[in-house]
């Protein structure tokens, strides 16, 4: 555990990840803002409409970016309360109108001594991150906001992960074909595709050695 191990001294900052996000973002540049603004916590956030702003742990921000309060999944006059001016974050005007609000993606950046303190003695025995640790920390630290408008999907359940796997087979899918290799990374593996013989498929994505011709992707050969 990093809270014991000796490693950790040589260790500046803590990058921590959502689980059940399926997403595509730049760790460098996200790490970099937070060196560069000088702020203790950085969080990565969506810009979200009314419609599913109540389904995500939502911040609240000054001028500059600055995270003044944190609010986990907000009801009614609660949700209302954390409407903000998303063009701080460089939203264009008319999209921020659509979108005023912020949603916690639930990536974070921590400097690494802060989040030993509020680990080991602060929050020993927190099971919520986000609503004990996050919405305490907005209070008594330096947490700044880091916009993503990009794609993102939940996959947190059975259903939202098949989905979100059909929609990139999609020909009009969000995530363009030229962008997919860099949406995630998985092992090798070392098991055909599929048992024998040729096969045609239309909206799909097939494993390793697949090609697409003519919008089919075609597949053959593939018993070992």
């Amino acid at each position: 555990m990093m809270l014991y191990d000796p490693r950790s001294k040589d260790i500046d900052d803590v990058l921590i990840l959502s689980r059940d996000h399926l997403y595509r973002i730049d760790y460098m540049d996200f790490v970099q803002n937070h060196r560069e603004s000088g702020a203790d916590i950085i969080l990565s956030c969506l810009p979200m409409d009314d419609n599913h702003a109540s389904n995500f742990g939502l911040i609240k921000i000054d001028v500059k970016g600055r995270i003044l309060s944190f609010s986990e999944k907000p009801k009614g006059e609660d949700l209302k309360a954390m409407q903000v001016d998303t063009t701080v974050l460089g939203l264009l005007k008319e999209e921020a109108v659509k979108k005023p609000y912020i949603a916690s993606m639930g990536v974070y950046v921590f400097k690494e001594e802060i989040l030993l303190n509020l680990l080991k003695w602060r929050f020993p025995t927190a099971n919520d991150f986000g609503l004990e640790v996050i919405s305490a920390s907005a209070r008594e630290f330096y947490m700044k906001a880091y916009l993503f408008n990009d794609y993102l999907e939940d996959i947190g359940t059975i259903r939202s992960f098949f989905e979100a796997n059909l929609a990139l087979t999609e020909h009009d899918a969000v995530v363009s074909q030229n962008r997919l290799s860099t949406l995630f990374l998985s092992e090798l593996r070392e098991e055909s595709a599929c048992n024998e013989g040729k096969s045609f498929g239309t909206e799909s994505q097939i494993h390793d050695k697949g090609h697409k011709d003519k919008g089919l992707w075609k597949f053959e050969n593939l018993t070992k």
